[in-house]
């Protein structure tokens, strides 16, 4: 809102809802057949993928301390605040795709009911005893590893990285040299032009939408989306005495992902 009020664009740089979607049911398919195949490779590229994703989504400091460290966790304002996101996270999926939500929760449910299935009678000998707790440790095992692929390669690797080139993009544009995009900017019929006030060191000729509104990078054919009702940047004249910003706000599990891909220039 206190962007909108200074007529400052507003991006939702993360990756659309309904593509994280349809990744976690590809991600889900392809880590069973992984898991169920060990000796055709599938343990191989499970591993593989897995080693891949955590090393751009979970970056080691080594040293680093432009990293957050497991101390970062304890902070007292993320620790109160903590209550709130784990009701609000859900919420938001819920609402902006009920369907795969509701179908993630009914997979979860399942998993936890099948797994109590394999508790034995009271008057069990030892070797049933064994079996089940056998038969456990592999169901647990086996969910784990399945929700620990998915959260690093969908939820943290392919996110981060177009969070990443959100904030590249936008660095691009106020540093003078925008991004190439495609007529769609211009596409808007009955929408107003304005100019940014001077005093922010730049000038633009804006549209506002209700909406919003997919632009299109010609190089790339990268997706910005601009928030509802934020001004569009068109053409940007930047002004060698003042320095551009960019505030980006993202989740602390995507910050050590986000910030090696663009301090290691892992980006096109």
């Amino acid at each position: 809102d206190t962007s909108l009020q200074y007529s400052r664009p507003v991006i939702l740089g993360d990756q659309r809802i309904n593509i994280t979607g349809s990744r976690i049911g590809e991600i889900t398919k392809q880590a069973v057949v992984d898991l169920a195949s060990p000796f055709n490779g599938g343990w191989e590229r499970f591993y593989s993928e897995v080693r891949s994703s955590s090393g751009m989504a979970l970056p080691s400091k080594d040293g680093d301390d432009s990293y957050i460290g497991a101390n970062g966790l304890l902070d007292p304002r993320l620790l109160l605040a903590m209550p709130a996101t784990l009701v609000q996270y859900p919420l938001s999926w819920l609402i902006r795709a009920p369907l795969g939500t509701i179908a993630f929760g009914l997979s979860v449910f399942a998993l936890n009911y099948f797994g109590d299935t394999t508790m034995v009678p009271a008057d069990a000998d030892l070797a049933e005893r064994m079996e089940d707790v056998y038969s456990s440790l592999l169901f647990s095992a086996f969910e784990t590893l399945l929700f620990a692929r998915i959260f690093v390669t969908v939820m943290l690797a392919e996110r981060n990285e177009v969070i990443a080139q959100n904030i590249l993009e936008q660095c691009k544009i106020y540093s003078g040299k925008p991004p190439d995009v495609s007529s769609q900017l211009k596409s808007f019929a009955g929408r107003f032009l304005k100019q940014f006030p001077p005093s922010f060191g730049f000038s633009a000729a804006v549209e506002q939408s209700d909406t919003a509104t997919s632009v299109f990078t010609k190089d790339k054919n990268f997706e910005i989306v601009y928030a509802p009702k934020s001004p569009l940047p068109d053409t940007v004249e930047n002004e060698e005495n003042e320095e551009k910003v960019v505030v980006a706000i993202l989740g602390m599990a995507h910050c050590n992902g986000v910030f090696k891909l663009l301090k290691d220039e892992l980006l096109d």
